[in-house]
């Protein structure tokens, strides 16, 4: 019996083709290096899990968490494999970014690999948009290329969300998982609806947050079956297919982070949407920069250019609910609305806005000015852009991993000493000591950065946070008798300081470590 290979040897090439834009595209952009800002957040309970250091002895660990799949990737991922894992699923996401993005553009524009194959030279000018649109979207997303001007950041604001928020951003994180939105809106407009639906499932159980955007996107896809198709039996399949598979997480975050009490739940709420994080959830801060107006412009620009299309309704029905949800909220403020933030939707249209503009923009260039002749200078130069941005990229990638800031000398020393009984008490809002329990496994009393979410945690982590902040901010001749308080409320055996701020004055505290930034104290016994 004769094997046919084709199709095999095709996969092949695809796959290969897939890896190699997803690795060109990854190393272009740049990763820092673990443990960074979020990710000291979002990598805790995964680590705590798989008996890193003593994080299981910090309170942290006992509070709820509220990214169970993330946390299970992260522990097997540390338990039987390699940290730089991490990084390799970060290449793969890029992969689907891109080709998501691609194959949106790509009904709508004759700009995708395979577009057109009735004519050969039809699908070289198709492959040669396509190199080009590659080009510019590299060049665009690139921390190493940036223009700033106006408080604008082109490496940025182009496919960040209003609010601060994105899907794709400098770290491996559970928000990158919003690529499977991208990618679902791909396969919802080649009526794979059910791989849709399932994808939206993906982006909101690995970060619950996109469960308002999933929920949103799901009507819209509802909306445009039941016009298109006028079939209601085709909607409810759909609609309980998205049904069943968003309700395992939907769920979970229901009976896990319900309100305790009424006063409790509004306590927790104002906490984390006023103190915490107003810049991702109140309007009127967001509003003020005048990149949320280029991203919304960037929107209403590609909807105008896709009018004619099938594409339309897709993207306008969601970004009317999300326009409509933040006029609301600015009207009427209400807290838990804001911690939904249906504006975190707009870190999906903006990298698809992009992508269709640029495509636009490559399209009309080719079929107004094109010639055969210049194919190989147009080839040269896109493929010449390409190489320098990803050679800019590996070089930055490189510098990342060896500059080091002025906390590690300290961190080192505590991650070689520390014991089972220590806990640290350290500077709650010092950006540099974000990574701190991360990168040393040492547990801790509190830091502002990583905040849980149940009413009664937020409270208890606010409360700790206050007493952190005494000590820290106090004039020194109070310092010892605060620090007291502590060792007396938490059990603390062990404190860190910047040294420029202590004056190490308390008798019972015997110096461990010191640098020209920080010190490392411990009670004596």
């Amino acid at each position: 019996m004769k094997i046919n290979l084709i199709p095999w040897k095709k996969k092949f090439l695809s796959i290969s083709q897939f890896l190699l834009i997803a690795f060109v595209f990854g190393i272009s952009y740049t990763q820092r290096p673990l443990y960074y800002d979020n990710q000291t957040t979002k990598f805790f309970h995964g680590l705590a899990q798989a008996g890193y250091g003593f994080l299981e002895n910090d309170w942290f660990a006992s509070t709820i968490d509220p990214l169970p799949a993330f946390t299970f990737l992260v522990k097997i991922t540390h338990l039987y494999l390699n940290e730089y894992a991490f990084y390799l699923y970060y290449i793969i996401i890029f992969g689907v970014y891109i080709y998501s993005l691609t194959g949106i553009v790509s009904f709508i524009f004759p700009i995708g690999i395979n577009s057109r194959k009735n004519v050969d030279a039809k699908v070289n000018s198709d492959r040669l948009k396509y190199l080009v649109f590659f080009a510019v979207l590299i060049v665009l997303h690139s921390i190493n290329i940036q223009i700033k001007a106006l408080d604008l950041d082109t490496a940025l604001n182009i496919h960040y969300g209003v609010a601060e928020q994105y899907v794709l951003g400098p770290y491996f994180q559970p928000s990158n998982f919003g690529v499977f939105i991208i990618f679902s809106i791909y396969r919802f407009l080649h009526r794979n609806y059910f791989l849709a639906v399932a994808c939206l499932a993906i982006a909101a159980t690995f970060h619950p947050t996109y469960l308002m955007g999933a929920a949103i996107i799901c009507l819209t896809y509802l909306i445009i079956i039941y016009k298109n198709e006028r079939s209601l039996i085709k909607v409810i399949s759909v609609g309980g297919v998205a049904t069943l598979l968003l309700l395992p997480v939907f769920s979970y975050m229901y009976f896990q982070f319900r309100p305790t009490t009424a006063e409790l739940w509004a306590k927790s709420q104002y906490i984390i949407v006023q103190l915490r994080i107003p810049h991702h959830s109140i309007p009127q801060i967001f509003l003020s920069k005048p990149s949320a107006y280029l991203q919304i412009l960037l929107v209403v620009i590609a909807l105008y250019l896709i009018r004619k299309t099938k594409v339309f309704a897709t993207l306008f029905i969601p970004f009317l609910i999300i326009v409509t949800l933040t006029i609301i909220q600015i009207f009427y403020p209400n807290n838990t609305i804001a911690f939904v933030a249906p504006w975190r939707l707009s870190a999906v249209l903006v990298p698809i806005a992009t992508s269709i503009i640029v495509a636009w923009l490559v399209s009309y260039l080719f079929d107004r000015y094109f010639q055969v002749k210049h194919k190989r200078s147009v080839m040269a130069a896109s493929l010449a852009t390409i190489s320098m941005v990803f050679v800019l990229g590996l070089y930055n990638q490189g510098q990342m991993f060896v500059e080091q800031d002025r906390s590690v000398p300290m961190l080192n020393y505590v991650k070689k000493t520390t014991q089972q009984e220590d806990l640290y008490l350290v500077p709650n809002k010092n950006k540099e000591l974000r990574k701190f329990r991360v990168y040393t496994g040492a547990p801790i009393l509190v830091n502002f950065k990583s905040h849980p979410y149940k009413d009664v945690e937020v409270l208890e982590w606010y409360e700790r946070n206050l007493a952190a902040q005494a000590f820290y901010e106090s004039p020194s001749d109070r310092q010892c008798d605060i620090l007291k308080q502590l060792v007396a409320d938490y059990q603390i055996n062990k404190v860190v300081t910047e040294s420029q701020n202590f004056n190490a004055s308390c008798t019972f505290l015997a110096q461990l470590y010191k640098d020209d930034r920080y010190g490392v104290y411990q009670l004596k016994k």
